[in-house]
């Protein structure tokens, strides 16, 4: 229910025309229960982006061949120049994460967060959904209590239907400046900013930004 509503009761969202999901099942079907409609329409793109998929190599963090989740949602684009060879296309073979980019190993979490971040900055869009994993989100934004990478070490957690307004170089908006706080929509909210030279922040926070689908407890 909270992402079939995220859309409307977000009151961050301005006009975002570029929504990127991490490719495991449950990111594509909350990617499409809250922007479904818009993507059938035309007015949203949704992209598949391996680098967004949870950090662990469990079953339910590792995937599914692009042939199926291409068969089950066609509104998602899954561009092949995003999927390497490690990546099967076909149902006859299953993705693994060990020994690929993709393991579960601090260093090559951190690299992927550094190219995921780096595709957004690039991408032809000023306003992004990102849509992925608690776990992961501490490597895409930098954020930790304590040594970065320490699996004790996560500071914030973004629970399931829980959303973070970000802001990152290049992809200002008006009424959010980058590093700043924002009041341009909504309530004040404060902006958490990726930082360009993607040296970790190691502290705690006060309270949150007050959208609907936000964690507003004190850390």
């Amino acid at each position: 229910m909270d992402a079939k509503r995220f859309a409307d009761l977000y009151r961050h969202l301005r006009a975002p025309n570029l929504v990127v999901t991490s490719p495991l099942r449950r990111c594509l079907q909350t990617a499409m229960y809250a922007f479904g409609s818009q993507a059938n329409s035309g007015t949203i793109q949704i992209i598949a982006h391996p680098d967004l998929q949870e950090v662990s190599n469990r079953p339910c963090d590792t995937g599914t061949p692009l042939d199926l989740l291409r068969t089950e949602f066609p509104m998602i684009e899954f561009p092949e120049e995003l999927f390497p060879d490690c990546w099967p296309r076909s149902a006859d073979e299953m993705p693994k994460k060990e020994d690929t980019i993709y393991d579960d190993k601090p260093e090559l979490l951190y690299a992927r967060s550094v190219r995921i971040k780096q595709w957004i900055k690039d991408a032809d869009a000023e306003e992004i959904v990102v849509v992925t994993h608690g776990s992961f989100a501490h490597f895409l934004v930098n954020d930790w209590a304590g040594a970065p990478g320490a699996s004790m070490s996560v500071a914030f957690q973004l629970a399931n239907g829980v959303a973070r307004t970000l802001t990152m170089p290049g992809k200002t908006l008006p009424g959010i400046e980058f590093g700043a706080f924002a009041t341009g929509v909504g309530p004040s909210y404060s902006v958490l900013s990726i930082r360009e030279d993607d040296l970790p922040r190691v502290y705690r926070y006060g309270k949150r930004d007050a959208g609907v689908f936000t964690d507003q407890r004190l850390l």
